[in-house]
């Protein structure tokens, strides 16, 4: 492995949100991620894959690996095995009563799996689609759940000063923006 980072971002947000914190929720969050990221990492491994990168960003992590060598089958397992490892996590603190981490690593589960580029489950589609109809699709399922979460997280932000969905929607708009050049 070439490169482990954090950006400024990453810390910056991290810091801002535990000092906010009011109920320790930020802990469960962060260990859900970890756990994350820890399932795209065991896939890659399994799948025979060389991871290039680690990286955390104010918007989430990614895992860089050499997808050219990876079949699309095995690229969409390495998609879904982030989902698959939250899942399981959930369930696991469900059974030992962690229940904060397991909303949190569901939350995290289901979030992931959405159809929108940068997350897993718009990665699932360019796996699973061909070329041109996951680019449209994609496109389509980015700004949809782009705007609903923008629109969930509006009236959250309003209802009880929640801003999370708002960030994860206009994250998700950017991003898609950032890949497709959508002016």
């Amino acid at each position: 492995m070439r490169k482990r980072a954090a950006s400024y971002s990453f810390v910056i947000l991290c810091c801002i949100i535990y000092a906010i914190d009011r109920n320790g929720s930020s802990l469960n969050v962060l260990a859900a991620a970890l756990i994350h990221e820890a399932g795209h990492l065991l896939m890659i491994k399994c799948c025979g894959g060389k991871i290039d990168g680690i990286f955390a960003f104010g918007a989430g992590g990614r895992v860089l690996y050499g997808a050219e060598r990876l079949s699309y089958g095995m690229d969409a397992a390495v998609c879904a095995a982030g989902p698959a490892a939250s899942a399981a996590a959930a369930l696991l603190g469900q059974a030992a009563g962690l229940f904060d981490f397991a909303c949190a690593s569901m939350g995290l589960c289901v979030l992931n799996l959405l159809p929108a580029y940068p997350l897993d489950g718009g990665r699932l589609l360019e796996c699973i689609l061909p070329f041109e109809q996951a680019r449209k699709t994609i496109t389509v399922t980015s700004l949809i759940c782009a705007f609903s979460l923008c629109a969930a997280g509006a009236f959250l932000a309003l209802k009880n000063s929640n801003y999370s969905l708002l960030a994860v929607g206009a994250t998700i708009f950017i991003c898609h923006i950032g890949k497709k050049g959508i002016k």
